[in-house]
């Protein structure tokens, strides 16, 4: 396998742990909640596993900025490294854990404390899997097409999604095995373990080896700030995006408000998923034959004017209805998450990229992951009509239309960060 190749394929395999592991919690929830979390009332008991699982979302923020800084100061490589292992290590941990009638309250703090490393691990992985990956087909002698690699990459996370509800079902169906729930969570990190040995055999990011070290080492995230204002603004917009925490929503709506058994919901966005797989590298593709930004502006306008259609299939109830209004969650989905690792990646200089991208996506993804399916969830509550949810969802549509119009030329030429550059060599 050539190091492109190989680069490539380790990106993925990051990826995929970490959506696999993310859906596979949810999907066996309730039995993690009965061994870590054992209360009386079973419906606390599976709040208080979701409590667990939303810890990681807290904390990768803070991954952000612990990778960012290693990969800008020390190498993509390192950072690269670190966050798969970061990842599988808790998942090991899951799978082993004594359960708390075993060991009493040190098991439900042992999983929060898993849940936060996997939080922190995701918060570098995410975009920096892509910006390793990208920065190395970008030197490549040959035509690259770096909105196509990155839908490749981005389809990683949905066959994650997959790989995640499969198991978690398939161990849902073997229930009557007391000890069934631990072996995808053992399988799944040792397929982590082999994906850090895989990285450990790429190479350090060509962009990075010919940027300038002192650069690196003497720009900090306020200077990116500084000098990029307008790519951390459409960066934290781009993480802010509601439309992907909808996906979310609309399987709640499904089992809640249309009756549907949540194992049939789960399976139904399925379908999402299956179609962002085939879908997020060709809308990457069509990005390399055009202007990006331009290319957002109209996906954006196209997703809110697709969502009523989208809510409208889903009340009609019917699979066939269902299983079109998934497919075009999905195309709605794949056609802003597909040409996005290459656009974010555009945005900021070799010296800055993986803390410009990181931190600015991660924040605006923890802000609003935790607001959106909560605003969506009470307007639904207070109307009883979906159509409502459409109200927030084109709220964060404007936020990213308005911060794309506002980003004007390429800022990774600005003069300012030039001088800046300048001054230190």
């Amino acid at each position: 396998m050539n190091q492109k190749k190989r680069v490539l394929f380790s990106s993925i395999f990051g990826n995929t742990l970490e959506l696999y592991d993310f859906h596979l919690y949810g999907v066996l929830i309730g039995t993690l909640a009965k061994v870590f979390f054992p209360t009386t009332d079973l419906a606390l008991s599976i709040m208080l596993g979701f409590v667990a699982s939303s810890v990681g979302l807290c904390t990768r923020p803070l991954g952000a900025v612990l990778f960012g800084v290693i990969g800008d100061k020390f190498g993509r490589k390192h950072a690269f490294t670190i966050s798969i292992f970061l990842s599988a290590l808790p998942m090991l941990t899951i799978g082993c854990l004594p359960s708390y009638e075993s060991i009493g309250i040190v098991a439900p703090v042992l999983i929060i404390t898993a849940r936060m490393a996997q939080g922190l691990a995701y918060g570098g992985e995410y975009n920096g899997a892509a910006i390793f990956a990208l920065e190395h087909l970008s030197k490549s002698q040959n035509r690259t097409f770096p909105g196509m690699a990155g839908g490749i990459i981005q389809s990683s996370s949905n066959i994650g999604v997959l790989l995640g509800i499969t198991a978690g079902s398939i161990v849902t169906y073997f229930n009557t095995v007391e000890w069934a729930w631990r072996v995808p969570f053992i399988l799944g990190s040792f397929i982590g373990f082999i994906g850090f040995y895989v990285r450990m055999k790429t190479t350090e990011s060509p962009e990075f080896i010919e940027s300038s070290a002192v650069v690196r080492n003497s720009l900090s995230f306020f200077d990116i700030l500084k000098f990029y204002p307008k790519s951390c603004f459409v960066t934290f917009a781009f993480g802010s995006f509601v439309f992907i925490y909808s996906v979310r929503f609309l399987t709640l709506y499904m089992h809640q408000y249309l009756h549907i058994p949540l194992s049939e919901a789960i399976w139904f966005n399925a379908w999402g998923s299956a179609t962002c797989i085939i879908a997020n590298p060709i809308f990457g593709l069509i990005s390399d034959f055009c202007d990006r930004r331009t290319y957002f502006v109209f996906a954006i306008i196209g997703v809110l004017i697709t969502s009523p259609l989208i809510f409208e299939l889903l009340k009609n109830k019917t699979t066939l209805s269902i299983i079109t209004s998934q497919i075009l969650v999905g195309l709605s989905y794949s056609c802003i998450l597909g040409p996005q690792h290459a656009f974010l990646q555009s945005l900021f200089p070799v010296e800055g990229r993986y803390r410009g991208v990181t931190i600015n996506f991660c924040l605006g993804n923890a802000l609003f992951g935790s607001i959106a399916p909560i605003a969506m969830i009470f307007l639904l509550d207070k109307t009883g009509n979906i159509n409502t949810s459409i109200i927030f969802l084109a709220l964060s549509s404007t936020l990213l239309i308005v911060a794309l119009i506002n980003l004007g030329q390429p800022t990774n030429k600005l003069k300012k960060f030039d001088e800046f550059r300048k001054n230190l060599q």
